[in-house]
């Protein structure tokens, strides 16, 4: 009868420590936001061939998740070591012509200037880049597939670091099939939940 308390006592503590550790791992401590200031506020350069906005409007953030589960920029959620692998950028072309590419650039905060350049993007793959965007066609922005996401893992590890928890919106790209690209730290948000701090003209 002892013994049978005793393991009862033991499976709960094991429950509970199990409760705890997944708990502890999921607390509501990433951050997905946007830098600032947006590169283009102060009318920066980037090469000739590349248009440098304060906002793009030609397409327009739908959503962004992590996994399924869908987050607001600029609000903390609860989410795995691994969720920079899940995290999905949903954009809509509102442009009356066709794009080829659509890339988000994003910094890992905790490096800093260490931190790699890591895109999220629809267009990179060569299926992709031959379709190309529609006029109102709705595209999920996520990081390049393969060995992409260990790449990221050892530049993360190269600084002494096992994760990261905050990740800040560098800018994004826009390019058409007739070459022309444009660029910004802004985009035009259909939730008011995203709007990106965008500096006066």
């Amino acid at each position: 009868m002892g013994q049978r308390i005793l393991l009862g006592i033991l499976q709960l503590l094991a429950m509970m420590l199990i409760a705890g550790s997944s708990s502890f791992s999921q607390t509501p401590d990433k951050l997905v936001t946007w830098t600032t200031p947006p590169f283009g506020s102060n009318k920066e350069k980037f090469d000739d061939a590349t248009v440098v906005l304060r906002q793009i409007d030609d397409v327009e953030l739908q959503g962004i998740s992590v996994a399924g589960q869908t987050i607001i920029m600029g609000e903390p959620f609860s989410a795995g070591d691994d969720w920079i692998k899940e995290l999905t950028f949903r954009v809509k072309n509102i442009s009356a012509r066709k794009l080829r590419l659509i890339q988000i650039t994003v910094a890992l905060a905790e490096m800093g200037n260490r931190s790699p350049q890591v895109i999220f993007c629809h267009g990179c793959a060569p299926a992709e880049k031959e379709k190309g965007i529609e006029p109102g066609e709705v595209v999920e922005l996520r990081m390049p597939a393969g060995k992409y996401y260990e790449w990221v893992q050892s530049q993360i590890a190269q600084v002494g670091l096992t994760r990261v928890n905050k990740v800040l919106v560098s800018e994004m790209w826009v390019k058409s099939p007739d070459g022309r690209t444009v660029l910004s730290g802004c985009v035009k948000s259909a939730d008011l939940k995203h709007p990106c701090p965008v500096s006066p003209p």
